[in-house]
C-alpha cells in the first residue's frame, strides 16, 4: 500500500460499514518479527511498565521506539487523515496476545466515551471540544503480528452496527466481553501462582498481591482456580449486554501478517477463540481528533483511569496537523525514524 491513499469507494465503505480492510503490510517482514519478538519478552516477563508502575499490555509505543515508528508510519497515518481529516493524534494502544487455547470475547463497543473496558465504575476517557455527533471520531487501527487463520483469535466484527447503540450494563468481570481464560497455558498450580505474582495473569488487574493472604497448601488446580474467579469477580465491569456471539452481520477477518484493519470504535468488535496451541499477537491502537481532550477526568485531580491505571506520565502523540486541544492535551514527540 502506497502513501497515495485510499479511494472514494474505500471512503464511502468505510462509513457505511464501520471498517476498513485487511489493507495491505506497509513494513518489511524482519522489521515486524522484531516487533512480535519484543512483545513476546513483555508478555513472557511481565516488566514494570515504566510509564505505569506496573505490568500492563498498554501504550508500549511510549517506551518502544519501533512501536512508536509502526503507528506513526506515513502509510497508515494518510489512510487516518482519508478518514478522519487534519489533527489526529494517537492517544493509547495495546499489546494484543491471546495465548494458546485462549478463550474468545464477548462484544465491544465505544459510543463516545472510550470507556468500553471500563473496570469499577464508569469514567470518560474522551470528551470532544468539536462536535460531538460525529460517528468517526475514535478509530481503531488492528495490525496482525502473525498470519491469522480463523482458529487464531481473529478479529470479529459486526458490519454496519455502529449506527445502533447498544445497552451497555456492568456485570462481574468474569462475565465481561473482555473476560479471557487467564489459566490458558498454565499448567500447574505453580504456573497460575508465577503468572499472578509477575501481575499479568488477567489483563488491567494488577495481581501481584493475589495470594499473599491464601494458603496455596495443597490445594487442587480447580480450587485455585475458583478462588482466582471468586477474587476477579469482586470487580464489576462494563459490557454489551444481549448481543449474540455471531450473527448475519458478523465478519470474520483472517489476516496475513502485517495486514491491518480500520474500524469505528462504535463498531461492535471483538475475537473468536484461539484453537491452536500456539500464541496469537497483534497491535491495537486508537486514534482521535486533537480537539478530543484525553482523560478528562485529570483536570478534577483523578489521575486513575477507566482501567485502574495511573495516567500521571501518560502522553499523546500527534500524528498530523495541529494541537487543537488549546494546550490541554499532553504530547510526545516522535523521534524515531518510520520502519521501511
Amino acid at each position: 500500500m502506497s502513501v497515495n491513499g485510499l479511494t472514494p469507494e474505500q471512503r464511502i465503505a468505510f462509513q457505511r460499514d464501520g471498517y476498513l480492510g485487511p489493507l495491505p503490510c506497509y513494513v518489511d517482514e524482519h522489521g515486524l518479527d522484531q516487533i512480535r519478538a519484543s512483545l513476546s519478552d513483555i508478555v513472557t516477563q511481565a516488566p514494570e511498565h515504566p510509564i505505569y508502575g506496573r505490568y500492563s499490555v498498554r501504550d508500549w509505543h511510549l517506551v518502544l521506539p519501533q512501536l512508536a515508528a509502526l503507528m506513526t508510519h506515513p502509510v497508515v497515518v494518510q489512510t487516518l487523515r482519508q478518514l478522519l481529516g487534519e489533527d489526529l493524534l494517537l492517544w493509547r494502544s495495546y499489546l494484543d496476545h491471546v495465548s494458546g487455547g485462549g478463550s474468545s470475547t464477548g462484544w465491544f463497543q465505544d459510543w463516545g466515551g472510550g470507556d468500553w473496558k471500563a473496570i469499577g465504575e464508569p469514567k470518560p476517557c474522551l470528551k470532544p471540544m468539536g462536535v460531538p455527533a460525529r460517528r468517526d471520531k475514535n478509530v481503531s487501527v488492528w495490525l496482525a503480528l502473525d498470519d491469522v487463520t480463523v482458529d487464531d483469535a481473529p478479529l470479529k466484527l459486526m458490519c454496519r452496527s455502529l449506527f445502533c447503540r447498544y445497552r451497555q450494563v456492568w456485570v462481574p468481570l468474569p462475565s465481561a466481553a473482555q473476560w479471557q481464560n487467564p489459566f490458558a497455558g498454565c499448567r500447574s498450580v505453580d504456573a497460575i501462582l508465577r503468572r499472578a505474582q509477575l501481575g499479568n495473569l488477567v489483563p488491567n488487574v494488577d495481581t501481584s498481591r493475589l495470594f499473599e493472604s491464601y494458603d496455596v497448601g495443597i490445594d487442587t488446580y480447580r480450587t485455585v482456580m475458583h478462588y482466582v474467579e471468586a477474587e476477579m469477580a469482586k470487580y464489576q465491569a462494563k459490557t454489551v449486554w444481549g448481543v449474540p456471539e455471531t450473527t448475519t452481520e458478523t465478519v470474520v477477518l483472517p489476516m496475513k501478517k502485517g495486514e491491518f484493519v480500520l474500524f469505528n470504535e462504535r463498531l461492535l468488535h471483538g475475537f473468536l477463540p484461539n484453537r491452536n496451541w500456539s500464541s496469537r499477537y497483534a497491535l491495537h491502537w486508537r486514534v482521535t481528533r486533537s480537539d478530543t481532550l484525553i482523560y478528562p477526568e485529570r483536570f478534577c485531580g483523578d489521575l486513575v483511569d477507566e482501567e485502574l491505571h495511573y495516567i500521571t506520565h501518560h502522553e499523546n502523540l500527534l500524528l498530523c496537523g495541529e494541537d487543537r486541544s488549546r494546550g490541554a492535551n499532553r504530547y510526545r514527540s516522535v523521534s524515531a525514524a518510520p520502519p521501511t
